[in-house]
């Protein structure tokens, strides 16, 4: 049973606020972060945020045991933040990968210059009825 109850960074309500402010959920907790992050990009980003106060930055003792031994073996999204701009970077960091990841995924899918005066294959025809020439069966005749 714990004797005396956790301990709130000083900074943690105003980094709630701000995070809140351009759009990210946040849940509070007290382990194994502080916080629980949702990041609205392309994909969505689950983050855990540990919050610390700046005037300990680089202390030997500013993480717990505990919180040394869960970011040994954490294999997920994990960040210690210190201030307000440290948590809008994050959150603008993990906004601008999903739109870079987005933009080389349609990118990848999109035809290449040699391929735009192609005429389409059978089965690119018989998967797309969008091309307006109705269904072709595995067999090339039309249905019917």
């Amino acid at each position: 049973m714990k004797r005396f109850a956790n301990r709130k960074d000083l900074n943690q309500p105003e980094i709630v606020k701000a995070i809140e402010a351009v759009g990210a959920s946040v849940e509070v907790m007290d382990y194994p972060a502080d916080l629980l992050v949702g990041i609205p990009c392309d994909p969505p980003v689950t983050l855990l945020v540990e919050i610390k106060q700046a005037r300990k930055r680089g202390w030997k003792d500013e993480k717990t045991a505990k919180q040394k031994k869960f970011a040994a073996r954490w294999r997920g999204q994990y960040a210690i933040i210190y201030t307000v701009d440290e948590a809008l970077e994050l959150i603008a960091e993990y906004r601008l990968k999903g739109n870079l990841q987005r933009l080389q995924q349609s990118d990848s899918r999109s035809p290449g210059t040699d391929q735009l005066n192609k005429e389409p294959s059978r089965d690119q025809i018989a998967n797309n009825p969008a091309l307006g020439v109705g269904h072709v069966k595995s067999n090339g005749q039309a249905p019917g």
